[in-house]
């Protein structure tokens, strides 16, 4: 009504915040691999999110409001670069921001750590190609750790002191610190 889109509103339509207690961070072209584990984990009693089980693509929400907003005026076959510009940082900082939240309402995240979420010939120091993993593994850094109160009287057996070494970023390419994360095969979960 007011000439504004509410970014709250579509937060909540397309990324809506759900139960879960793992965030498992990957690559989505390990999206087989990552439901099928998921769905291990849920028969383990343990609710997951998986962003692209759950919330639908931010590519088609860009489209209906690059349609709707974007449509260059004197080219009507053609978006205006500037307000594409400005749509697709709105939509991807909903997103962000949304992914952010659950991460944070999670007890635990899992990075599915393969050759197409770190680079391959890089995967021991740490790079990827994915804005979308180097996002969600630098937040994982900055989330307050809180240990879930059934915890807190057992033995921690996994030690936090392994660390990974960076290199240089070339373009585009992030830099991602996983000592921060436990290292889990699945005998450990």
């Amino acid at each position: 009504k007011d000439g504004a889109i509410n970014a709250s509103e579509i937060e909540q339509d397309w990324f809506p915040s759900i139960n879960a207690d793992v965030f498992i961070s990957h690559s989505h072209k390990d999206e087989n691999d990552v439901v099928a584990f998921a769905g291990y984990l849920e028969e383990l009693g343990l609710r997951t999110f998986v962003d692209s089980s759950v919330w639908r693509y931010s590519d088609d929400l860009l489209r209906i409001i690059d349609n709707e907003y974007c449509v260059d005026e004197d080219d009507p076959n053609l978006y205006s670069y500037k307000k594409r510009n400005y749509s697709t940082t709105q939509v991807h900082l909903i997103l962000n921001s949304a992914l952010m939240k659950m991460m944070n309402k999670t007890e635990c995240l899992i990075f599915l750590n393969t050759p197409n979420s770190l680079m391959a010939q890089d995967i021991k120091t740490g790079k990827t190609n994915s804005a979308w993993i180097y996002s969600e593994i630098l937040m994982s850094s900055l989330i307050k750790r809180e240990v879930p109160e059934r915890f807190i009287t057992r033995t921690k057996k996994f030690s936090m002191d392994e660390s990974l070494s960076h290199g240089e970023m070339a373009d585009f390419i992030y830099n991602v610190n996983i000592s921060h994360l436990i290292d889990l095969s699945l005998a450990d979960i």
